[in-house]
């Protein structure tokens, strides 16, 4: 009997390997035709014995991790563009699953991000501010938009982080003064800005932030900059101007052009050039 047993099994694995291109053919219009019952029979399985398959794969994938690992590469390298595709075809239908994730992702590894972020600026910063501007001259209505919705959706947000930003850091401080007194200035006097703020002030934050501590008179600090103590002040001011062009020309928004000064003895300058007050024929450049 057992004879014949081994006989027969010797059998079906030849007639299997023999006939194997018209079984799968077979098994494949079967399929097919039973599809969605399959699909649903192996899904209510799993669901009843979920625990019981969960406990098999890790089991299998504890004894055989190399050759999982190692299959899933040369799958995935094998099907790089197909695994691409089904991606983003799953995320477009599942836009909010793709958020979760990504938070979930971003709250678990935000150093290793950062990191990232930063080393790759270092390495790519000219390329990213020349694409930055073509997108924003090619999209100014779309980001403007974008831009006035969040600030009117996240109006209290957005206060308390600059509130909490501003305390904690002197650059940030001195970037929010500078665009607002320039935003101030062209709004008061119905002028088209052209260039980006800093653009015009010639340096980064960080680079006027040292310019102006170089200057600084005994008892000022960042710890104490502010309205009632002391002022960045436009040595040459900003009322002499009446286009976009005078503030080009004479480099009005230059940081050669700031000075830090007693609150006191800013105010008591007021708009004056060394002493002439502006809009007198006396002109000083």
């Amino acid at each position: 009997m057992v004879l014949d047993r081994e006989k027969y099994l010797a059998y079906q694995r030849e007639y299997a390997r023999k006939h194997s291109d018209k079984r799968k053919e077979n098994f494949k219009l079967w399929y097919q035709k039973n599809k969605q019952k399959k699909n649903q029979q192996s899904a209510n399985n799993y669901l009843i014995n979920k625990e019981k398959y969960l406990a098999q794969q890790k089991n299998y994938y504890l004894q055989n991790k190399e050759v999982v690992l190692l299959k899933s590469k040369d799958y995935r390298t094998k099907n790089r563009e197909k695994i691409k595709k089904y991606i983003k075809e799953y995320y477009k239908l599942n836009p909010e699953i793709k958020k979760r994730q990504y938070l979930k992702y971003r709250e678990r590894n935000l150093e290793k991000i950062l990191k990232y972020q930063k080393e790759w600026y270092k390495l790519n910063k000219k390329a990213k501010l020349d694409y930055s501007k073509i997108y924003h001259s090619k999209n100014i209505e779309k980001r403007s938009k974008y831009a006035k919705e969040y600030r009117n959706d996240n109006r209290e947000k957005r206060k308390e982080y600059i509130s909490t930003k501003k305390k904690i850091d002197p650059t940030f401080k001195l970037a929010l003064y500078i665009r607002g007194r320039f935003r101030h200035f062209i709004r008061s006097n119905n002028i088209s800005k052209n260039n980006p703020t800093f653009e015009l002030v010639g340096c980064g934050p960080k680079e006027l932030k040292l310019h102006i501590e170089k200057q600084f008179l005994p008892g000022m600090s960042w710890a104490n900059y502010g309205r009632k103590t002391w002022h960045i002040d436009h040595i040459i001011p900003l009322a002499k101007a009446r286009t976009y062009e005078d503030v080009v020309q004479l480099r009005l928004m230059h940081y050669t052009n700031f000075q830090p000064l007693w609150a006191k003895d800013n105010m008591r300058k007021s708009d004056l050039i060394e002493g002439v007050k502006q809009g007198k024929k006396r002109q000083i450049y």
